[in-house]
């Protein structure tokens, strides 16, 4: 990683952890992003991560990607960075004008349209969902007839419409738009990771603070013992994240961002249970940050809609291999 990513890495996490304590967060749900918070991000220049130099932005690896939205999960940032960025990328690739305020949106189950509000924002591209489908639909949100603004899981605002006859089908070739479902997968992925660093960071500082029976409940065995396996996923799953990075461009790019949905779904879990048990009772509190992180991380964890078929496609993949025949399948198929 080069001195200026890292430069670029630690300039987020400052300006992440000023703009958005978590002591505001809660004050703030139920809420539209505010321009305030927003123009943090802009004047960061984060939208254009993946944008070439040419046009703004600094043409991103998706590792560095990654260690962006890593940050932006562990301060639990409630903004939605990853779809705008994403968004910007794709209308790139497509020729539209980039000087729309442009995010990604998904079809609810019921057809409908949803989306993270963002100050100023324009127009909506939703992806297809499967890979043999290879147009992508653009809807002009003035042209909506009725947008309702709701809360999601984390209270965070949720902007939808059930009118979605003004889409417009944009075709794209099938890598494209593959590799914009890749980049959304892998942010998502990168965020629930964050969110477990989070997570572990207060959970050892509760430990550390908290008496009972006269001394810190971290000196306790069994307290430690929870921590170390709370310590170990959240390494897991920064590590599998950094494994599907620096193979999302490849042919072993989906493979691997399975691997990583289930591997860091698992953890989640792990890590929510293992945080509030640590914390107890005040661990759910609307007042403690706790809570504010371990529903976001079940949030984003929701929002992958791939997460469901994602085991499903791991083992179509190996079924019926052979003992000798599995581990140099499994390197292959891994493999940058």
């Amino acid at each position: 990683m080069s001195d200026e990513i890292i430069m670029l890495l630690d300039m987020a996490e400052r300006m992440f952890a000023d703009a958005f304590p978590r002591s505001d967060l809660a004050l703030r749900e139920g809420q539209a992003t505010t321009s305030k918070a927003w123009s943090v991000i802009s004047d960061l220049g984060l939208p254009d991560l993946l944008l070439g130099e040419s046009e703004g932005g600094i043409s991103a690896s998706p590792e560095t990607f990654t260690a962006v939205l890593r940050k932006a999960g562990a301060a639990t940032m409630p903004v939605p960075l990853l779809e705008v960025a994403v968004a910007r990328w794709l209308a790139m690739q497509l020729g539209l004008d980039n000087s729309k305020a442009t995010t990604v949106a998904t079809l609810s189950q019921s057809g409908g349209l949803s989306w993270r509000p963002v100050p100023g924002v324009q127009r909506l591209i939703v992806l297809p969902t499967t890979g043999d489908a290879e147009n992508v639909q653009v809807f002009e949100i003035a042209e909506l007839n009725e947008v309702d603004v709701t809360a999601n899981l984390a209270g965070e605002a949720l902007s939808c419409s059930e009118d979605t006859a003004s889409g417009k089908e944009i075709g794209t070739d099938r890598e494209c738009a593959a590799r914009a479902r890749r980049l959304l997968g892998l942010g998502r992925a990168a965020m629930v990771a964050g969110g477990c660093e989070a997570v572990l960071s207060l959970s050892l500082d509760y430990a550390a603070d908290r008496v009972q029976f006269g001394r810190a409940i971290a000196k306790f065995q069994a307290v430690q013992q929870q921590l170390a396996v709370l310590a170990e996923e959240v390494a897991a799953s920064c590590a599998i994240v950094a494994a599907a990075a620096r193979t999302c461009d490849s042919t072993s790019g989906e493979l691997m961002l399975d691997i990583a949905r289930t591997r860091i779904a698992e953890a989640a879990d792990q890590v929510a249970r293992i945080g509030h048990q640590v914390h107890g009772a005040i661990g759910f509190t609307r007042e403690y940050d706790l809570q504010l992180v371990t529903r976001r991380l079940e949030l984003w964890r929701a929002e992958d809609c791939h997460l469901p078929r994602a085991s499903e496609r791991i083992a179509n993949r190996f079924a019926g291999l052979g003992v000798e025949e599995m581990w140099p399948a499994i390197v292959e198929s891994t493999a940058p």
